[in-house]
């Protein structure tokens, strides 16, 4: 049962009416709140005891930040209640209520508003609006307003009576939950997107060129407008970007930074310009994530340069950075499964240096080792891009030839080799004049093991040691040359 109609039954009067449009059904908390402090159901009895009741029920109105006015529309007489004027900051004593007063407290910005929802209520359409009103110390609150019309027994337009309600903390507290519930959601799609990278960063054999293309590609959903976002990454001068990737205006970037040097760049950008609050297009949260993503592909590159050290060491000659003897196997096993396929061959250049323990003796280590480093470019030199120089020890290399088809390259090779290597060299303003001698075995005439073929290439090595600054092949070690 309405409150309205409650009221009504029992004392039919308009002050029931007056009362029950004030506090509405919403409200009836506050009838029960009013019945305990005068005695309960006194109030619904009889009209005298609700007479009574007005102190509490102004105490009652304190408590709720509840106030209510009456406005008599033939006197056109306007009466606030205690509340009311202290909800809009007023002394009682010194204003007079009156709508051009209250317009006046009413915000600016808000006033059209108020005035139009009022026009309607004279029209006998009750309105329930929110509005803000400024105080004289010019501190904002929200206000809800509910407003009833009463006519007379003609028809005619007789009273219209409202609820001011102050709802500023209860706004203040919805907005809070909002930007809670905001800053919680952008934080997930900040840590999905972190997590996104550290999933694509722990992908097997994934390389950095893989790893930062697929990092651009998380940007855009992890940003506020994913729709209208775009990245680029850019590290050591090489560009990884988004397919919409445009240069706007509306960007921002972070540093990537690899052992305490900066070697790029990512950058996070809206396509259109974006409503800007006092913080600038982006949020909090976004240019947080911008640095995390950043920071993240900072510790990455270290990782994976560390890693390329650790491979590099483990495969390679730590003086001529060429392969050692683990990676020429490897490279051999892949060089004779080609050779195979195909019906070609792989020769073996099993190669050393004649006079190299005398440099050594004569001009010590240092020389000898940027001799080393000075032969180990000249043979990486004379071969092509897919054959293999290793250096397996000492001042011994091999040289693989990779799917050979006839016996005269590789002699070809073996000449130029040692031509090379007799001319004279300078070491660190020291002239010095070596030679090399070799020893060649072939896949698959030789053999298809590759101990084997390395074995037998080094016993035609020793042959032509004997001789020096010459090659031998083992399937022919009677013919030196």
């Amino acid at each position: 049962i309405s409150v309205t109609a409650f009221l009504g039954s029992t004392v039919r009067s308009e002050r029931a009416q007056y009362f029950a449009v004030i506090f509405g059904n919403s409200f009836v908390w506050l009838l029960g709140l009013v019945g305990l402090i005068i005695g309960g159901r006194g109030l619904i009895r009889a009209e005298s005891n609700v007479l009574k009741s007005e102190n509490s029920l102004k105490e009652a109105q304190k408590v709720a930040r509840l106030g209510n006015w009456d406005l008599d529309i033939k006197t056109n007489k306007l009466t606030w209640s205690d509340e009311v004027y202290s909800i809009f900051g007023l002394n009682p004593q010194e204003f007079v209520s009156t709508f051009e007063i209250f317009m006046k407290i009413v915000h600016p910005s808000d006033r059209k508003f108020v005035k139009k929802s009022i026009d309607k209520a004279l029209k006998d359409k009750p309105y329930s609006i929110d509005y803000r009103i400024v105080m004289p110390n010019k501190k904002v609150k929200i206000i809800h307003e509910e407003v009833e019309v009463f006519r007379d027994k003609h028809g005619k337009l007789k009273r219209m009576i409202g609820t001011v309600n102050d709802i500023t903390e209860r706004k203040k507290a919805e907005r809070d939950r909002e930007t809670l519930l905001h800053d919680i959601g952008e934080r997930y799609k900040e840590l999905n997107g972190l997590y996104s990278i550290s999933e694509i960063i722990d992908e097997p054999n994934i390389t950095i060129d893989q790893i930062l293309q697929k990092t651009v590609e998380v940007i855009p959903p992890s940003w506020q407008y994913p729709e209208i976002t775009c990245g680029k990454i850019i590290v050591n001068d090489k560009e990884y970007k988004t397919s919409n990737y445009k240069e706007t205006k509306w960007c921002q970037s972070s540093d990537i930074i690899a052992k305490g040097k900066k070697v790029g760049h990512i950058f996070a950008c809206y396509l259109k310009e974006m409503p800007e609050s006092f913080e600038g297009p982006f949020l909090k949260e976004e240019r947080n994530l911008i640095d995390a993503m950043a920071e993240e592909l900072s510790r990455m590159i270290e990782s994976k340069e560390y890693e390329a050290k650790i491979k590099q060491m483990a495969y390679h000659d730590l003086l001529t950075k060429l392969p050692n003897r683990k990676l020429l196997r490897d490279r051999l096993s892949q060089a004779m499964a080609f050779a195979d396929r195909n019906k070609t061959m792989v020769a073996i250049l099993y190669l050393d240096l004649d006079g190299f323990k005398k440099v050594n003796d004569t001009y010590g280590h240092r020389i000898g080792d940027l001799l080393l480093i000075d032969t180990a470019e000249k043979l990486t030199g004379l071969v092509r891009k897919y054959d293999t120089v290793a250096r397996i020890g000492g001042d011994e290399f091999v040289i693989t030839l990779d799917n050979i088809s006839n016996r005269e390259d590789i002699t070809k090779v073996a000449r130029k080799t040692l031509v090379e290597i007799f001319k004279k060299t300078m070491v660190d303003g020291i002239e010095i004049k070596i030679s090399a001698s070799i020893g060649i075995s072939l896949h698959p005439t030789d053999g298809r093991e590759i101990d084997l073929l390395l074995n037998k290439a080094d016993k035609a090595l020793y042959k032509a040691k004997k001789k020096l600054n010459c090659y031998v092949f083992y399937e022919n070690m009677e013919k030196v040359t």
